[in-house]
C-alpha cells in the first residue's frame, strides 16, 4: 500500500523525501507520475486537479495540508469509503491572529499611504472602545476570539452551535446571528465553507454592522457577496475591508476590488501550512490508518467542517 501526493504550487518532491525518510517501508508516489493507482491508499493534497483522486480504486484517506477541505470536495466526486482529514495546527492557528490584529489594528490607528502629499492627523479608536464580531468558534475562530479578548476588546462569537470562551459574548444558530451583530465595529469571517456559509456576508449582513465598520475574510472567498460589498463601501456605510480569500484566486485583474483603495488585498497569505508539522499529521494519521484507530482532524462530511 502507498501514499500519493497530490500537490499544485508546493515543491512535492521535498514533501516525498521527507515522508521517505519518515516511512522508509511504504511506497511516496506524485501525481500525475502514480505507477500503481491501485496500491494508493492515501493520498496527501493541496489543490488537487479536479477528478484526480477518483482515479484511485482503493483510496481510504484523504489528508489535507490546509485548515480547508473545500479545494478537495469542489472538484472530486468522493466514494462512500473515503475519509478525509484536514489539517489544524496551533501555530497556524496563531498566525491568523497576528493577521487579524495586524488587519485591525491598521484600520483603527489609519495606517495607510498618504494621499497626495497630504499632512493630516487623523483621530483614531482603540481596541479597547472597539467591537468585534468573529463568525465561526473553531479551532482558528475560537483562538482568535480569545486572544483579542485578552487585549481588551469586546468580543462576540458567532458559531453553528453553542459555544463557550472566556471573556467572549457567544452566539449561535440563525436566530443568534442578528444579535451577534449588534454594535459590530468590525467583522472577521473564518467560518468554513457549507451550504449555510456560502454567501452569507451579503448586504443584509453586513447593513446590520455599525456605519464605518470594517469587513476582515480569512474564511473562504465564498462566503462574502463581492459586489455587496462593493456597493455598501461605496455607500459609505462600511469603511472598508482587509480580504485574503477570494472566489477566484488569482484575483482577476479586472475585478473591482483592485481599484478600490479601502480594499487591502492578500494572497491567502494570513498563514502558511508549516512542512514539518504537516509531514508529522500525514505520518501519524497514515499509522493510525495502518492500525485502524480514530484518525487525527477528521471531517464530517455531511456538516462539511
Amino acid at each position: 500500500m502507498s501514499i500519493a501526493i497530490f500537490f499544485e504550487g508546493k515543491d512535492s518532491d521535498s514533501w516525498a523525501a521527507a515522508l521517505t525518510k519518515r516511512l522508509p517501508d511504504t511506497p511516496i508516489e506524485i501525481h500525475p507520475e502514480i505507477t500503481h493507482p491501485e496500491a494508493v491508499q492515501m493520498a496527501a493534497c493541496w489543490r488537487p486537479p479536479a477528478h484526480s483522486l477518483e482515479q484511485l480504486p482503493n483510496l481510504q484517506l484523504i489528508q489535507s495540508i490546509g485548515a480547508g477541505i473545500n479545494h478537495i470536495t469542489n472538484t472530486q466526486q468522493l466514494g462512500s469509503g473515503v475519509r478525509l482529514c484536514r489539517f489544524v495546527d496551533e501555530h497556524l492557528s496563531h498566525d491568523i491572529f497576528e493577521y487579524v490584529l495586524g488587519g485591525i489594528l491598521g484600520h483603527l490607528r489609519n495606517l495607510k499611504p498618504p494621499v497626495n502629499k497630504l499632512w493630516k492627523p487623523e483621530s483614531y479608536k482603540r481596541l479597547s472602545d472597539t467591537t468585534v464580531t468573529i463568525l465561526g468558534l473553531g479551532a482558528i475562530g475560537g483562538h482568535i476570539a480569545t486572544q483579542l479578548a485578552k487585549l481588551g476588546t469586546r468580543v462576540n462569537g458567532w458559531s453553528r452551535s453553542k459555544k463557550e470562551l472566556e471573556g467572549v459574548a457567544t452566539y449561535f444558530g440563525k436566530e443568534g446571528l442578528s444579535e451577534a451583530l449588534q454594535g459590530t465595529d468590525i467583522l472577521v469571517s473564518v467560518l468554513p465553507l457549507t451550504p449555510e456559509t456560502t454567501d452569507l456576508i451579503n448586504r443584509d449582513l453586513m447593513a446590520q454592522l455599525n456605519p464605518g465598520a470594517f469587513v476582515i475574510n480569512v474564511g473562504r472567498g465564498h462566503h462574502l457577496v463581492d459586489n455587496d460589498l462593493v456597493s455598501l463601501i461605496e455607500e459609505k456605510h462600511l469603511s472598508g475591508a482587509l480580504l485574503d480569500v477570494f472566489r477566484e484566486e488569482p484575483l482577476p485583474q479586472d475585478h473591482p476590488f483592485w481599484r478600490m483603495p479601502e480594499v487591502i488585498i492578500t494572497p491567502h497569505i494570513a498563514a502558511i501550512t508549516d512542512p514539518g508539522r504537516a509531514i508529522d499529521l500525514i505520518v501519524d494519521n497514515w499509522n493510525r490508518l495502518q492500525k485502524s484507530e480514530p484518525l487525527k482532524h477528521e471531517v464530517d462530511l455531511k456538516r462539511g467542517y
